[in-house]
C-alpha cells in the first residue's frame, strides 16, 4: 500500500489527459493486433509468476528443505532491481520490439533449464537469471502499450492488460498444482517453460506488429563549424554562409540559398548604361593631362537693372 501511494504521488509520471475535443473513445479501435498480442504476453507472464512460485515451493519440500523457498524468492526478486535500473539508465537505439524478443529469448532457455536442477542451491542460482529479465519485460509492456493505442483509451488498455495478467496467474495456480500432483515439481516447471515459450513466439510476431520509430533525416545544409543556426549555400554564387537568428523569415533564407545565374563579362558590360560624351574642353584637358576647369560665370545686366550670371 505504501508503494502504491508513493507511485500515485508522482504526478509528473502520469500521462497527459486527452483533450476534450478528441472523439469519443468508442470511435478509437482498441482490440487490434498489437493489443491482442500484448494480452497474450500478459497472460504468459501471469502464468510464469504463479507457476514458478508453486513449483519452487514443491521442489524444496520434496528435497526436505522447505525453509529454502524464502531465500530463493528473495534472490529472484533482488536480482531484478539492478537489471531494471541498468536497463532504464540508457537510451537504447534498437526498437522496443527487438528488446522484447531478446528478453523473452533469454528467459526461455533459463526456464527450460529449471527441469535439470538437482538441488535448491542450483535452483537459487538459476532463478537469478529468470528474475533479472522480469523488470525489462514489464517496462517494455508499458512502452509498447503506449505506442499501440490512442491516448484517449490508454487507461482502458492498461486495465484490460492487467486483467489478462491476473487471469493468467489464477489459471497457473490450478494448472501447475495439477501438473505437480501428476508429474512432481518438474511438471510445474514444464508449465512455466511452456508459458515463456509462448511469449517468445508472441515476441516474434511483435517484430511485424510494432514498427520501429522513424528517425529524422539529418540536414546536410547545416554547417558543422559555424554553429547550429548557420546555413551554408552549396550552390555557386557570392553567398557562402549565412548566420540567422531564431524567428527570421524562412522565405528569405530560401531566396538567399537559391542559386544565382552565372553572367559573363560581355553580358555585364552590355547591360551597363553608356557613359555621356565628353565636352570639348574636357577632351583638351584629357589630352594635356591637366584637370578640366569650367569657365567662370560672367555677370550681366538684365532689362530690369538687376545683375544676373551667365556661363
Amino acid at each position: 500500500m505504501a508503494g502504491g501511494l508513493f507511485l500515485a504521488a508522482q504526478r509528473g509520471s502520469a500521462p497527459a489527459p486527452a483533450a476534450r475535443s478528441t472523439p469519443h473513445r468508442r470511435s478509437r479501435p482498441l482490440l487490434h493486433g498489437g493489443v491482442l498480442l500484448l494480452i497474450g504476453l500478459h497472460l504468459g507472464i501471469g502464468v510464469f509468476f504463479d507457476a514458478l512460485q508453486v513449483s519452487v515451493t514443491a521442489f524444496v519440500v520434496e528435497h526436505g528443505q522447505p525453509g529454502a523457498a524464502a531465500p530463493i524468492f528473495a534472490v529472484s526478486s533482488c536480482s531484478g532491481l539492478p537489471a531494471g535500473w541498468l536497463y532504464g539508465l540508457r537510451r537504447w537505439r534498437a526498437a522496443p520490439a527487438v528488446h522484447l524478443l531478446i528478453a523473452t529469448g533469454v528467459l526461455m532457455p533459463a526456464t527450460w533449464l529449471l527441469l535439470t536442477v538437482g538441488s535448491p542451491l542450483h535452483l537459487g542460482c538459476l532463478v537469478v537469471l529468470t528474475g533479472a529479465t522480469i523488470p525489462p519485460l514489464v517496462a517494455l509492456f508499458s512502452q509498447l502499450t503506449e505506442s499501440a493505442v490512442h491516448p484517449c483509451v490508454l487507461t482502458q488498455a492498461f486495465s484490460r492488460l492487467g486483467s489478462a495478467g491476473t487471469a493468467g496467474s489464477a489459471s497457473a495456480a490450478a494448472l501447475s498444482g495439477w501438473a505437480i500432483d501428476t508429474l512432481g515439481p518438474r511438471g510445474g516447471f514444464t508449465v512455466t517453460a511452456t508459458a515463456v515459450t509462448a511469449m517468445t513466439h508472441h515476441s516474434l510476431a511483435g517484430l511485424r506488429l510494432f514498427p520501429a520509430p522513424a528517425n529524422k533525416p539529418a540536414d546536410t545544409n547545416k554547417a558543422d563549424t559555424a554553429g547550429p543556426m548557420a546555413v551554408t549555400n552549396t550552390q555557386p554564387g557570392p553567398v557562402t554562409g549565412l548566420h540567422t537568428r531564431p524567428g527570421q523569415d524562412a522565405r528569405r533564407l530560401a531566396s538567399l540559398k537559391r542559386p544565382r545565374p552565372h553572367r559573363s563579362t560581355a553580358e555585364t558590360a552590355r547591360d551597363q548604361p553608356p557613359n555621356p560624351p565628353p565636352q570639348p574642353g574636357e577632351k583638351a584637358q584629357a589630352a594635356s593631362g591637366r584637370p578640366a576647369c569650367r569657365p567662370a560665370a560672367i555677370p550681366s545686366t538684365s532689362s530690369n537693372g538687376k545683375a544676373s550670371s551667365s556661363s
